[in-house]
């Protein structure tokens, strides 16, 4: 078969699929490990085995999908993504098109289910227990745009599919594919970021804060996708020192890891908390990162400081000094290593001093005095 009479096979088998997504331009993508076929079709298991989840829990949700959706949909579906990058995580990256009526599952909380799972040792709760924990999930089978865009798991089920490499269907170069891009963009409206605003996952569905676990939950999950980062970029040093120098270097520590959205849960120094006191800062400083203190408290103005207990020549300096090292190596580092406090100007005054601005050990902060008081997410950071 050739590009056209794929894309003629598709627009005559996928109409359903085609008739909620063609507007959207957004697609489901799955990565097929080392298939390299531009094209091809397959019927979908009917009695999926897990690779990693206990049997006795995926036969739990499974049991608990069909029941609330109808659709066995752990063992009787094809896990998809709108994300490619999340894709490629499981082999090479195909657009997946059901064939005929299809139905599909997914929650805006799921990245992956067993990723899900396997934080806070939800591996070795009961089977009650477990599918207690999934119908908090908000699992939903409408909105395959939002699914889409998301970027989080979404179970398909359906007969059979097409699978189509990423240059298969498009027929286009990459320079007309970015050209296509950049129209699109001209002709849409680009909203403004709503930066003032938490993520959704930080909000439960009263509208409050989540709970610290939670909380704890998704900063790991943060903490794994930057590690991906971390390790990628790694790699890119050590092959291209020369074009980059200690630039580079520099970007990681300062840009990449100091400024990773939403993985903050600062501890407070005693007087740091005393000095918010007294200046009338009613609004509690311990868990709260210097985002969300922004309006309370004016940094260059106060006498209060906002460190990272770690520095982040850390993390700089384990880019230069390993070889590239992997995901899961840096999730480590990040889960023991990356703290934030807030403390006062004398106490940061006092670790310069004590010769640790760029370097100090894990107990530089009980050397020189400074007593902090942790936030209760941390105690879910112990192994």
């Amino acid at each position: 078969m050739n590009q056209e009479s794929d894309r003629s096979v598709i627009q005559s088998d996928c109409k359903p699929f085609l008739a909620l997504v063609n507007d959207s331009g957004g697609y489901l993508y799955r990565g097929l490990g080392e298939e390299n076929s531009d094209f091809l079709t397959r019927d979908v298991r009917r009695a999926r085995l897990p690779k990693n989840m206990p049997l006795v829990l995926h036969a739990a949700a499974d049991a608990w999908f069909s029941q609330t959706f109808g659709v066995r949909y752990r063992s009787a579906a094809e896990f998809c993504t709108g994300d490619r990058g999340q894709a490629a995580e499981y082999g090479n990256v195909y657009r997946i098109f059901p064939i005929g009526g299809f139905q599909f599952c997914w929650s805006p909380k799921v990245r992956d289910l067993y990723e899900w799972a396997n934080a806070q040792g939800r591996l070795d709760l009961p089977p009650e227990e477990f599918v207690a924990e999934l119908a908090s999930l908000n699992y939903r089978d409408d909105g395959l745009e939002e699914a889409i865009d998301s970027g989080c798991e979404i179970m398909v089920s359906c007969r059979r599919y097409h699978a189509a490499s990423l240059n298969e269907i498009s027929g286009t170069t990459a320079a007309e594919e970015a050209l296509r891009i950049r129209e699109r963009w001209e002709s849409t409206k680009s909203d403004r970021l709503r930066l003032k605003l938490p993520p959704p996952s930080e909000i439960n569905e009263a509208g409050f804060p989540v709970s610290a676990e939670s909380r704890a939950v998704n900063v790991q999950e943060r903490m794994r996708h930057l590690s991906a980062i971390l390790s990628l970029m790694h790699k890119i040093y050590w092959q291209e020192k020369d074009l980059y120098g200690d630039h580079f270097l520099a970007f990681i520590g300062d840009k990449i890891v100091r400024q990773w959205p939403w993985i903050d849960l600062p501890a407070v120094s005693e007087k740091a908390a005393q000095w918010a006191n007294d200046v009338g800062i009613h609004k509690p400083m311990l868990g709260l990162s210097v985002r969300e203190l922004s309006k309370d408290i004016k940094l260059k103005e106060s006498k209060i400081r906002y460190e990272h207990i770690t520095p982040m020549a850390f993390f700089r300096d384990v880019v230069r000094n390993h070889p590239p090292l992997s995901a899961d190596i840096y999730f480590d580092l990040l889960k023991r290593n990356y703290r934030v406090a807030w403390i006062t100007k004398s106490e940061d005054d006092n670790l310069n001093a004590a010769g640790a601005r760029f370097w100090r050990s894990i107990n530089t902060y009980e050397d020189v005095g400074i007593a902090l008081k942790k936030p209760e997410e941390w105690t879910f950071f112990d192994d």
